[in-house]
């Protein structure tokens, strides 16, 4: 047991530190949109997934429905379903009572490192790392708050602007690596472009349809390109 929680703290320290400037963000963009400290915490402390509260405080300083920002976060999100049925696989039976509160710290960067892992799954490893990872996300988070306390205003209102770059950087990378990704992303840019002019459909609704359409696309052009390397 001491081992797996000594393995855990070695593999997630170096993620548990990266998370700084990015949660830090995430804090003094929630200031420039002035939510509350109580209310920026909730965020990190309940939601937990640095891409779609990134959205979310777009989507909101935009004045989007709340509705709309629920259904287009839990659509963003829905991979970490997935995810974690994959970690149930590879932990014993009886620590199936913790399934729960596993799949809750199951991030993209605690899925990877446990992806790597060979063997079976304990539950202090993964318990391990995900305290700490969610440790950090949420103080550096009240950190960000707090910088953001000590802006100027016209500097909080211009990092707003941040919130777009942030998903650029996501972005570039994957698409770099990946034709599928490149198509899936133009085709779901396309999407929300063509139905923002649709009279009758909202912009939240055209981002989530968008969403919907480009994932769905997306995994079919993934599919395709595993059958092909399988034939070949």
């Amino acid at each position: 047991m001491k081992k797996d929680i000594k393995l855990g703290i070695k593999a997630v320290m170096p993620i548990a530190i990266s998370y700084a400037p990015i949660s830090m963000t995430f804090g003094i963009l929630s200031k420039g949109i002035d939510l509350s400290i109580i209310e920026t915490i909730s965020f990190s402390a309940f939601v937990f997934a640095g891409s779609s509260q990134f959205m979310a405080i777009g989507l909101l300083s935009l004045n989007v429905g709340i509705f709309s920002i629920i259904l287009s976060t839990f659509l963003l999100n829905f991979r970490h379903l997935l995810m974690s049925m994959y970690v149930s696989t590879r932990m014993k039976k009886e620590n199936s009572s913790w399934f729960p509160l596993i799949a809750f710290g199951i991030i993209d960067e605690i899925f990877a490192l446990i992806s790597v892992k060979k063997g079976d799954l304990s539950k202090e490893y993964c318990l391990t790392m995900e305290f700490i990872a969610y440790f950090s996300w949420v103080l550096f988070t009240a950190v960000g708050y707090f910088i953001g306390e000590i802006l100027p205003y016209s500097l909080k209102e211009s990092m707003i602007m941040g919130i777009y770059g942030i998903f650029i950087a996501f972005l570039i990378p994957q698409m770099k690596n990946s034709m599928s990704i490149t198509i899936t992303v133009i085709i779901s840019g396309a999407i929300n472009a063509l139905v923002k002019g649709v009279p009758f459909i909202s912009d939240s609704w055209s981002l989530i349809l968008a969403i919907i359409i480009g994932a769905s696309m997306g995994s079919l052009l993934l599919e395709e390109k595993k059958e092909v390397l399988i034939e070949v």
